[in-house]
């Protein structure tokens, strides 16, 4: 979901959704993606500095822990897990996102909870991810007012 605050040309586009985090965590975690690209390497785009300074300050304020990573890949399928991704983090918009903002000058943001992990060798799932939905969807209104 992508919040506008203007329908002709938006002031900012955030990202809200999941993704998958290729290290174990311990609770609820955010991750916040400084750059992003699809698996081809193809389409890429950055998030606004700013943005990601106030989402990350927002969230460790919301009890969240919060992984802002550099190696964010966007991939075409969910059907490859997070053994076969080289990026810190995944999902499937990101990037996309990332580079139509760019591309036209808005700052963007993704603010991604963390629906599924690598630990032992295995993809572990929360069983949190309907609350973690609303968490980060309200975590997303509170990045609006203060950008």
């Amino acid at each position: 979901m992508a919040l506008f605050l203007d329908s002709k040309k938006p002031n900012c586009v955030i990202l809200i959704g999941s993704c998958g985090l290729n290290r174990e965590i311990a609770r609820k975690t955010l991750v916040i993606p400084r750059g992003a690209t699809r698996e081809t390497g193809v389409i890429r785009g950055n998030a606004d500095e700013a943005m990601v300074r106030i989402a990350s300050q927002i969230a460790q304020r919301n009890d969240f822990d919060t992984v802002i990573t550099d190696k964010h890949v966007s991939k075409f399928s969910i059907l490859r897990g997070l053994a076969e991704t080289s990026g810190e983090s995944e999902d499937l918009e990101t990037a996309s996102v990332y580079y139509l903002a760019n591309s036209y000058g808005v700052p963007a943001v993704a603010l991604l909870g963390v629906s599924d992990y690598r630990s032992g060798g295995y993809t572990v799932y929360v069983d949190y991810e309907e609350q973690l939905k609303d968490d980060v969807f309200a975590l997303a209104s509170r990045v609006i007012q203060e950008f």
